[in-house]
């Protein structure tokens, strides 16, 4: 019997060679230096638009309270031995959602139920007080006028109505010589929480201090998102909102904060503030995009 033996071919085996290896490593660290930015930007983005959202239903919320309670904001009680704010209780029933006052981006801040982390806080400076009672119908411009804006640290049981943990503020008030930057009214608030929009103003206020440490430029990237009078949300950098008591008339320098002329100036106190609600500095040469002033 003949054996025929059949050969097949030996194949050599290939692999990557060191060169090959590292140079793949090199493209895909140089690919990872390039697009790490790049999904952090957008992750933020995506945090900043969630917040927005979150504000604009607490903003429409805001909108229904005040046709219920004919043009009168929520109450602020301006007693000194209370001196917080208490505003998100009230347009709570408006909203039905505890989420929707944390900023996904309020990260260093936890609290205790029945409190959630309230990541806003409310103009004190047009709130209704027991100081100053008023109504929106004396607001000169609510589409610039700042109704809530971004903090951290504060914690409160938004449910209750009758709360008054949730922080009011006055955006560390317009003046300097004459008027202390007294920032936020809150009760015992910790060193480096408080204001995550940035330094407002400009020239900037001092905000006494309070100013979020983890976010000394803003909460979104180098701004932070603000609610409006009328209802609607925008972001805007800190240094084109300008802080502080309301002054008498346009053209009112954001600094103009003693009892000097021109007496148009004057706010409601009869003393020279802050920057008026249209709104301009210094005759419109420093034009400023939101301000706490309400008329």
């Amino acid at each position: 019997m003949k054996i025929t033996l059949i050969a097949y071919p030996v194949r050599s085996k290939s692999a990557f060679t060191l060169i090959e290896l590292l140079v793949v490593i090199a493209i895909i660290a140089i690919l990872a230096a390039i697009l790490f930015p790049v999904f952090a930007t957008a992750r933020e983005k995506a945090r900043q638009s969630s917040c927005a959202s979150n504000e604009k239903q607490l903003g429409l919320g805001l909108v229904q309270y005040l046709q219920d309670y004919d043009e009168t904001p929520p109450y602020w009680n301006h007693a000194v031995s209370t001196n917080y704010g208490g505003w998100a209780g009230q347009i709570y029933s408006y909203v039905k959602s505890t989420a929707v006052f944390t900023c996904p981006d309020d990260q260093n801040n936890t609290a205790v139920f029945p409190n959630v982390v309230v990541s806003y806080a409310a103009n004190d400076y047009a709130l209704n007080n027991s100081s100053q009672p008023h109504s929106t119908s004396q607001f000169t411009a609510p589409a610039v006028t700042v109704a809530i804006f971004e903090v951290t640290g504060c914690t409160a049981n938004v449910t209750s109505q009758s709360e008054m943990a949730s922080w009011s503020g006055d955006g560390g008030s317009g003046g300097s010589a004459g008027k202390a930057d007294s920032g936020l009214r809150t009760p015992a608030l910790a060193s480096g929480l408080g204001y995550s929009t940035g330094i407002l103003g400009n020239p900037p206020r001092g905000m006494g201090g309070k100013i979020d440490s983890l976010f000394p430029t803003g909460r979104h990237s180098t701004g932070s998102n603000f609610i409006f009078w009328d209802g609607h949300v925008k972001w805007i950098k800190s240094n084109l909102v300008s802080p502080g008591e309301t002054a008498g008339a346009l053209g009112c320098n954001q600094d103009s904060n003693a009892n000097s002329s021109p007496a148009s100036c004057a706010g409601p106190d009869g003393v020279t503030w802050g920057n008026a609600a249209s709104t301009d500095m210094a005759g419109g040469a420093n034009l400023f995009a939101a301000t706490f002033s309400y008329r």
